[in-house]
């Protein structure tokens, strides 16, 4: 059985929607995902959506990579939906990083009734983010930059790519399998939150350094 971790891009709606935009306010541009056997990526997902409510603003354009000549090309929402659906049927899991994703795919399914439903997907969805921040100890959000700088993994790709976004989580559960690579990457984390000396600092000194702004 093989494990998913997927990511999506999302754009505004146009405001010639007013309806759509005071409820749903986002729809997705692309879903990426890859796919892992034992660790080993060994299939990718990664589809661009033509937008249905608006074209692609140029602050996501430059965001994304994703210009709206590419956008207008694509696929339609439900074709897409339903593609990832079949892609991710033999998936014992998939994983996002935090809940926004599964939020995101609630309200696209208000705004494209003429979807799949996502039941095949909620039996399986995860949080890794959540899975990931209790594994080191810490019960705070991490963004997907925070977790990597946490463990010195470098971010590879684009930020803000859908395929890239799952694959450096992905990155991040290949660490946690590698019980060597885990215990020197956690080691000063452990030494930190659980050193018996009087504590002469609060928490937000163990995250110094580290960008608090990113969402992922």
């Amino acid at each position: 059985m093989s494990v998913v971790f997927v990511d999506l891009e999302m754009k505004p709606i146009a405001k010639e929607w007013p309806k759509e935009k005071k409820l749903y306010s986002m729809e997705t541009l692309q879903f990426g995902a890859v796919k892992l056997e034992g660790g080993t990526e060994t299939d990718t997902f990664c589809r661009v959506v033509r937008p249905a409510f608006g074209p692609v603003p140029p602050r996501y354009e430059a965001l994304t990579g994703i210009t709206n000549a590419v956008a207008e090309a694509a696929d339609p929402y439900a074709e897409v939906l339903a593609d990832f659906i079949a892609w991710c049927a033999d998936a014992e899991a998939v994983y996002a990083w935090s809940t926004s994703d599964m939020a995101q795919l609630r309200r696209d399914a208000g705004l494209h009734p003429e979807a799949p439903a996502l039941d095949p997907l909620v039996k399986v969805w995860g949080d890794y983010q959540k899975i990931f921040t209790s594994k080191l100890g810490l019960h705070r959000e991490l963004s997907l930059k925070q977790a990597l700088e946490i463990v010195d993994l470098p971010f590879e790709g684009h930020m803000h790519d859908a395929l890239w976004d799952s694959r450096n989580t992905a990155a991040l559960y290949r660490l946690s399998l590698d019980e060597a690579r885990w215990k020197q990457a956690t080691a000063h984390l452990k030494k930190t939150v659980n050193n018996d000396a009087p504590v002469t600092f609060s928490l937000a000194s163990l995250f110094a350094g580290l960008d608090l702004g990113e969402d992922k």
